[in-house]
């Protein structure tokens, strides 16, 4: 049958269609350990996937924080990583987005973004992190 593995390979693959018919069965990831089909599209810039997937509230709500095993990224620091901008800006619009979840490293995507040098997705993240305080 179909497994929450083909929702990331399709993610990764770039298959907006496969992954909206595998979201229509349930069949998209759970979040534990692998790389998940959320952190493929960060990883990749993949906006229409991203916004697919948060679309679904199950699916976000399992994915938007979870950590891959190899180095314990959420999709927001495969977001960061990739200095990817609009998947950064979709991640950081969902109200139970993490922000401050470590890799194994230690750090954070504010941090990760400044060690990168990624000065775009580094002032995304400071922005609405100071925004997010003064609420």
């Amino acid at each position: 049958g179909i497994n929450a593995e083909y929702g990331s390979i399709a993610a990764h693959c770039q298959r907006t269609s496969t992954v909206q018919l595998l979201l229509e069965h349930g069949a998209v990831d759970d979040g534990q350990g692998q790389a998940t089909a959320l952190m493929g599209a960060a990883g990749g810039s993949l906006v229409d996937i991203a916004k697919l997937l948060l679309s679904n509230e199950r699916v976000a709500s399992q994915l938007i924080n979870a950590t891959d095993d190899s180095n314990g990224f959420t999709a927001m620091h495969y977001a960061v990583f990739s200095n990817s901008v609009a998947v950064l800006e979709l991640l950081l619009d969902n109200p139970i987005v993490d922000t401050f979840v470590k890799n194994r490293r230690g750090l954070d995507p504010l941090m990760m973004a400044k060690e990168k040098e990624h000065e775009d997705t580094g002032k995304i993240m400071y922005d609405m992190i100071m925004k997010k305080r003064k609420e």
